[in-house]
């Protein structure tokens, strides 16, 4: 090997190995750039699939309210529909947001959290539409045929029970589940589904609720462990109590296996006077409603609170006829007429019909301008009571739209139920039926006014009673300013009107309206002012105050007052209002005062 052959073959090996880290450059940069175009890709498909999934949970969200919507006026074919498109949206939405690219980015800063987000509602909605609302469609469907000509059918009802708790529990959890979801965390792009799937929950929560704890009393209330017997009341708004109206029909209902009948009835003035109440009466409730609470079957709803009513008027039906009953149920004309407009008309004896137009009228004012005498009176309220009760029970017209029907007033104070079986009024409570005197509903105080006739008459088809609760927080709480404005819609020749109607002028002139108002303070309240305190008093009464007064109505003639309350709860104040021949919502100004002090 020569010195040159040596030199050379060293000068070589440099421009051997100078391609090659070319080479290796040129594949690292290559390698870069395909991680770049991958990682793009990646985010274009992602971006592409998160616009996608977001425009899915949209449209799922609106379904879910509008599904709620369908069950709940009983149109079954439109939420079978509803249902499939909904399962569609969710089923995609969930696919959009699965893969392990996601969990990755659901761990990235800023913009993990509207990743997260947008993962446990799309899992929240699929879980939904497949698990908890299909069976309400079909229990929905099922109920539509408990109804028909031998009384309610309980199978459907008791097979529906585990259906309608386990889908409230699914829908309580997916709740529990948006919980964890702060929006403030969120892009306004995600927020707004999250909130608006939100809300449709809340609504849907408040079916299943219902309808579970339903499940829970009804059989037993329809006799499936064994007959049972009910008094059905009839108020009578024209004069005006407490919670709602005269006690003024009774029927009796019998309740077996499914199977109820209305078995008698009677008018509420047929019931004796007695010398006194059949249970104790409270030191204040004979202060505050008078001893007559006790000693009138008609007057056993001076009180607002209506479990206390059931058990006055049980007491005196047993004293009276000797018969126990397990209930109490109660219905005014203006719940009956909104029955009427899903069952349809009924027919009267005398070929007249009752519909949803006419019902208030005629059972409340009608029958006392045509009907002069107090007993034909009475049998044109049980005709109609019975047409109406067996229009129900025998399922005619829309069931559901029935039920639907109901459920709206008792919101409205018009329906009430009480069970004489602890276990069975223990959930009842719990609900809108019950109508227990509250001041207070969680963190909200109530306001609570009140009326009683005073006249004997039933002028009270003509008074219009409006309340407003102006919120002003203090250190303490709030205080709430009520105005109650009442007005006399008597024609100027009222006193003109049958005797029955005006009274007669043996309590108050004439074709007036004499009402005692009660405005009860929030639990743990009191009555601070009155605007004349010359016509109120003030009475303690359990844990609240309660002001007194009478307003006297001349036909036409418009009155208002106002009492200023002290509460120490700090949310938005809820009213109550006994519910007159027309509805009268309350107003209330204020948005609540944060935490109380």
């Amino acid at each position: 090997m020569t010195v040159t052959d040596v030199g050379s073959r060293h000068r070589r090996t440099p421009t051997r190995r100078r391609p090659r880290r070319a080479n290796a450059r040129r594949l690292l940069l290559g390698g870069l750039a395909v991680v770049v175009v991958a990682l793009a890709a990646v985010g274009v498909w992602m971006a592409r699939d998160a616009v996608r999934a977001r425009d899915e949970l949209v449209q799922a969200s609106d379904l879910v309210g509008a599904l709620k919507g369908e069950l709940a006026a009983g149109d079954t074919a439109a939420a079978r529909t509803t249902m499939t498109a909904l399962q569609q949206h969710a089923r995609q939405a969930h696919a959009d947001l699965d893969g392990p690219q996601w969990s990755v980015a659901s761990r990235v800063p800023f913009l993990g959290p509207n990743v997260a987000a947008a993962r446990t509602v799309a899992a929240v909605v699929d879980e939904l539409s497949t698990g908890a609302l299909p069976g309400l469609v079909a229990t929905t469907a099922a109920l539509d045929e408990i109804t028909g000509p031998e009384g309610v059918d309980l199978r459907p009802v008791l097979a529906a029970g585990p259906a309608i708790t386990a889908a409230d529990a699914r829908v309580a959890a997916a709740q529990q589940r948006l919980t964890t979801i702060d929006p403030a965390d969120l892009d306004s792009r995600i927020a707004a589904p999250v909130e608006r799937l939100r809300a449709a929950l809340a609504d849907v929560r408040g079916t299943t609720a219902a309808a579970a704890t339903a499940m829970t009393v009804l059989p037993g209330l329809l006799g499936a462990d064994g007959p049972r017997r009910y008094l059905l009341l009839v108020q009578n708004n024209a004069e005006v109590r407490a919670t709602g109206g005269l006690l003024g029909f009774v029927a009796t209902l019998d309740a077996d296996e499914g199977k109820v009948e209305l078995t008698g009835s009677r008018a509420g003035s047929s019931m004796p006077v007695l010398e006194r109440a059949p249970i104790p009466l409270t030191p204040e409730e004979k202060e505050v409603f008078g001893p007559q609470l006790g000693q009138y079957f008609g007057d056993a709803n001076f009180t607002p609170d209506f479990p206390r009513t059931a058990q006055i008027v049980t007491a005196m039906w047993q004293r009276e006829t000797g018969v126990a009953v397990d209930g109490v149920f109660s219905i005014d004309p203006v719940a009956l007429a909104a029955v009427l407009r899903a069952t349809g008309p009924v027919d009267l004896p005398g070929g007249r019909q009752l519909d949803a137009d006419n019902a208030v009228r005629l059972l409340l004012n009608d029958v006392y301008l045509r009907i002069a005498d107090p007993v034909k009176q009475d049998r044109f309220f049980a005709a109609a009571a019975t047409a109406i009760f067996r229009a129900i029970t025998s399922g005619q017209g829309d069931t559901l739209g029935a039920v639907h029907a109901l459920a709206e007033a008792t919101g409205q104070g018009r329906v009430y139920a009480w069970s004489a079986h602890e276990s069975e009024q223990t959930v009842l409570a719990r609900t809108a039926l019950s109508g227990h005197l509250v001041g207070s509903a969680g963190d909200a105080p109530v306001v609570g006014v009140y009326l009683n006739d005073g006249s004997g008459a039933k002028m009270s088809y003509y008074l219009d009673t409006s309340v407003t609760v102006a919120q002003r927080c203090t250190a303490d709480g709030q205080r709430l300013t009520t105005t109650v404005t009442m007005h006399s819609n008597a024609p100027a020749d009222a006193a003109k009107l049958p005797f029955y109607v005006t009274g007669g002028g043996n309590y108050v002139p004439v074709g007036h309206t004499y009402t005692t108002v009660a405005v009860f303070s929030p639990t743990g309240g009191t009555v601070v002012s009155v605007s004349d305190p010359e016509a109120f008093t003030v009475a303690p009464y359990e844990d609240m105050k309660v002001a007194l007064g009478t307003v006297d109505l001349a036909p036409g003639e418009t009155k208002t007052f106002s009492v200023e309350l002290a509460a120490p709860q700090s949310a938005v104040p809820e009213v109550r209002l006994t519910p007159g021949v027309r509805t009268m919502p309350a107003t209330v100004t204020g948005a609540g005062c944060g935490t109380a002090r």
